[in-house]
């Protein structure tokens, strides 16, 4: 009974956790974009493309934005797009028993009625840094311009993780850099423009 009780406060209060974790981290960094002007010539209604190793950063800089962005089934997955919501996210969840297609179309949706939305092209699970023609179907069929986001900062940790997870340390300084929109994109275009 107690045990059950314990598993349900966690399972509530991670997320609060990790979300306020996000902000407290985040708001000790120094961040400086590059590129944010290509955005605004399309409204910012646009496909953001990153490796999942910049997770942090990235989502902590879309706080409140309403960017729309794919979480798997996993339990990761679900503590995953917990947390987005509470940072203003609008995830669209891989259900159980149904293929990824179907949250595919969604967040495509999504992204036709003009709102922007964000990929991973290397995750949920690699291998690290090599593109799944998913992003390309997705941009395609959204009609959004593609835009490559690169992430530097410095200090940082890395985790062992598959994608070496990159967790900037307090006060760092983070450059992150936006290029686009990506002209007839390919894997081999999409992957040098993140590099």
């Amino acid at each position: 009974m107690i045990g059950s009780l314990i598993k349900s406060f966690l399972w509530f209060s991670e997320p609060f956790l990790i979300a306020f974790l996000v902000r407290i981290l985040g708001f000790s960094w120094k961040i400086e974009f590059q590129g944010v002007s290509l955005l605004k010539k399309h409204n910012f209604k646009v496909l953001y493309v990153f490796w999942h190793e910049y997770y942090l950063p990235a989502v902590y800089s879309n706080m409140g934005t309403g960017v729309g962005v794919l979480v798997s089934s996993s339990k990761d997955g679900e503590l995953s797009g917990r947390v987005l919501k509470l940072l203003g996210y609008r995830p669209f969840k891989v259900k159980k028993g149904e293929r990824e297609i179907k949250a595919m179309v969604d967040l495509i949706n999504y992204g036709k009625k003009g709102n922007h939305i964000a990929v991973t092209p290397d995750g949920p699970v690699g291998p690290r840094r090599k593109a799944k023609k998913g992003v390309l179907h997705i941009a395609k069929r959204s009609g959004l311009p593609i835009f490559a986001v690169s992430i530097e900062a410095h200090p940082h940790f890395r985790f062992s993780s598959w994608d070496k997870l990159m967790l900037p340390l307090p006060f760092a300084k983070i450059k992150i850099k936006i290029k686009g929109p990506i002209k007839n994109p390919t894997i081999e275009n999409l992957e040098k423009n993140l590099s």
